[in-house]
């Protein structure tokens, strides 16, 4: 879980399930791969788990 979209990428990358919490609404880094979920809010980590 982080509010960083690099951050979560990177985890992604290296094979943890990951969620990112996009709070700012902000657009998703270019990097190859994705998050394996996207969040709004720290309510969005109950769901997650």
């Amino acid at each position: 879980v982080s509010s960083n979209c690099w951050d979560a990428i990177g985890a992604t990358w290296y094979g943890y399930t990951t969620l990112w919490i996009n709070r700012a609404d902000a657009p998703m880094e270019r990097l190859g791969i994705q998050p394996t979920r996207v969040g709004h809010s720290l309510r969005d980590v109950l769901e997650f788990f």
